[in-house]
């Protein structure tokens, strides 16, 4: 099983933007570029898609993604970064079909952004209106079926954590470091590859761990968790 931040991260990481020249028979393996392409995932939307949500080469494509039960329908209202957002099932072979990577959600101006193969050297970073797909089509929004869920993790502090509703503090590497249930939550929100155990307390771990995630985002880098981050996380 995969989680949505391994979806995302595989989305903004696995091919080189604007690098990778659109084909529906065509394969990449994500080498140097340099080829033979042997092995790899197929260059189109679905090929690009299936490498982001970890499945099989070369790819499953626009009617089998839903067909074959990879993904099921959800609401818009429900849309996360890991989702996807197509034109998917019986009758979407070739070019009836698209599927893009959710890679941001901004609730406030109701805009989704994606990552997508779509024609030319992608893959390309586009913003698109919540309930919209980039033209006509009914685009709707999928998630992978058995999506995981990032893995809770223990807090050992036996007195406890100091307990901090998310979203409500400024979180950064300070000396003492900064603790509680809030960054407990950060750690096992981004992951225990990128933080470590999720412990509660803010070090240098934790610090990488966020930079990565605001890297991933698309927004600033500095390591501090304010309202820019905690509202990437739905806060």
């Amino acid at each position: 099983m995969t989680t949505a931040v391994e979806i995302v991260s595989r989305a903004l990481n696995g091919w080189p933007v604007n690098a990778v020249y659109y084909s529906q028979s065509g394969i990449w393996n994500d080498d140097d570029g340099a080829g033979p392409h042997i092995g790899g995932y197929r260059r189109d939307c679905s090929g690009f898609a299936t490498m982001a949500a970890g499945g099989p080469t070369p790819g499953w494509n626009t009617v089998t993604f839903l067909t074959g039960g990879h993904v099921y329908l959800i609401n818009w209202t429900s849309l996360q970064p890991g989702d996807f957002v197509g034109v998917l099932g019986e009758g979407t072979a070739g070019n009836a079909g698209h599927i893009m990577v959710v890679v941001a959600v901004d609730r406030v101006a109701a805009t989704y952004t994606v990552m997508e193969e779509g024609g030319g050297y992608g893959p390309d970073r586009n913003t698109y209106r919540l309930g919209h797909g980039p033209d006509s089509r009914p685009f709707a929004p999928y998630r992978l079926t058995g999506l995981a869920a990032p893995a809770p993790q223990p807090v050992p502090s036996p007195a406890g954590l100091p307990v901090y509703a998310n979203g409500t503090r400024v979180l950064s590497l300070k000396n003492p470091m900064m603790s509680g249930t809030d960054v407990a939550f950060i750690q096992r929100f981004i992951g225990s590859a990128q933080c470590g155990v999720a412990d509660g307390w803010f070090g240098p771990n934790t610090d990488r761990g966020v930079r990565w995630y605001q890297g991933m985002r698309g927004i600033t880098v500095d390591g501090i968790v304010g309202p820019q981050t905690w509202h990437q996380m739905g806060f």
